[in-house]
């Protein structure tokens, strides 16, 4: 078995939302998929950015992802919190 039979990490374009004067506007998402056979799996997907096509030329407007950002910060903050408790612990026996 491979590794990549377990994860995939890809990036997709969806299908366009909004068509209309020569324009086109598509979601572009990046996909986490991580599947482990014959118990099941899990599938992360999180916006990447928004491809703007007019009048032939392509343009991509990227997506900051607040939530991602806020959702690292608090693991970093409870890993150090755990890293001075651990710490102070060990200091004190």
């Amino acid at each position: 078995m491979k590794l990549s039979d377990f994860i995939q990490w890809e990036r997709k374009k969806g299908q366009p939302i909004y068509r209309q004067d020569g324009r086109t506007i598509r979601p572009v998402s990046r996909i986490l998929t991580l599947s482990w056979r014959p118990y099941g799996g899990g599938v992360w997907n999180w916006p990447v950015a928004i491809e703007l096509e007019e009048n032939g030329s392509v343009q991509e407007l990227p997506i900051i992802n607040i939530n991602l950002w806020a959702q690292v910060g608090i693991g970093l903050m409870v890993f150090t919190a755990g890293l001075l408790i651990w710490a102070a612990a060990k200091h004190r026996s």
